[in-house]
C-alpha cells in the first residue's frame, strides 16, 4: 500500500483486496471491511518501506534468514560475474532482503540458459550499469549475451574539429541576435 510515495505493508492475505487508509499526524492505519489489520508509524521520506513481519507470506519470511552471502554463493555457482552482479544488486538496496527474489530469479535464469550464457549476460548488464533481474532476462532473451559487446568509448580529447559542428560561438551570436529583434519589436 503506497501512500503519499511511502509504501505500508497489509497482510499478504489482503493482496489486490480494497484497504481504506486513515492517516494522523504520527500515523498510519489500514482497514480492510472496517477491521483495522495494520497499524504503521507514519513516515515522512519518499520510496522507503515500513514493513510488518507478519504480513510477509511465509516463502519471504523464510529468505529473511539467509544471510546474503548465502545467496551470492549460490549465484558464485554459476561464475564470479553472476555473483558481482548478485552482490552490487544488493549493495543498491537499503536493506539487502530487498533483493533476495530478484537475486534468485537471476539464479534461476541459470537454470534454463544455462551458467555459460548466465555469466556472459551478468557481464554485459555489469558493464552497462543495468544489475537488475529484469535486465538480464531481457539479455538472455533477447541473445544479446552471445554478441560481441559494444566497442570501447573513445575518450574526448577535445572538441572534434568538422565544418557541420556549431560551437558556443554560434548560439551565442544566434541569442544576441534574438535579443536585438525583441528590443526594436513593438507589441
Amino acid at each position: 500500500m503506497t501512500v503519499r510515495k511511502w509504501h505500508y505493508s497489509a497482510p499478504a492475505s489482503l493482496l489486490r483486496k480494497r484497504v481504506d487508509v486513515r492517516l494522523s499526524a504520527h500515523s498510519v492505519e489500514l482497514f480492510h471491511r472496517g477491521e483495522r489489520v495494520a497499524l504503521h508509524r507514519r513516515q515522512r521520506g519518499q520510496g522507503g518501506y515500513s514493513t510488518i513481519e507478519e504480513h510477509r507470506p511465509k516463502a519471504h519470511r523464510e529468505h529473511l534468514g539467509w544471510p546474503p552471502e548465502r545467496i551470492v554463493e549460490w549465484a558464485g555457482k554459476a561464475g564470479p560475474e553472476t555473483a558481482r552482479l548478485v552482490r552490487e544488486l544488493m549493495d543498491s538496496k537499503t536493506h539487502p532482503s530487498e533483493a533476495y527474489r530478484p537475486s534468485l530469479g537471476i539464479i534461476r535464469l541459470g537454470k534454463h540458459y544455462g551458467s555459460q550464457r548466465l555469466e556472459a549476460a551478468a557481464k554485459r548488464a555489469r558493464a552497462h550499469g543495468e544489475c537488475s533481474y529484469k535486465c538480464v532476462k531481457q539479455i538472455l532473451q533477447r541473445g544479446l549475451d552471445s554478441q560481441p559487446g559494444e566497442p570501447e568509448r573513445v575518450s574526448a580529447q577535445g572538441p572534434l574539429e568538422h565544418g557541420n559542428i556549431r560551437g558556443p560561438e554560434y548560439f551565442r551570436a544566434a541569442a544576441e541576435g534574438a535579443a536585438g529583434a525583441k528590443e526594436g519589436a513593438a507589441c
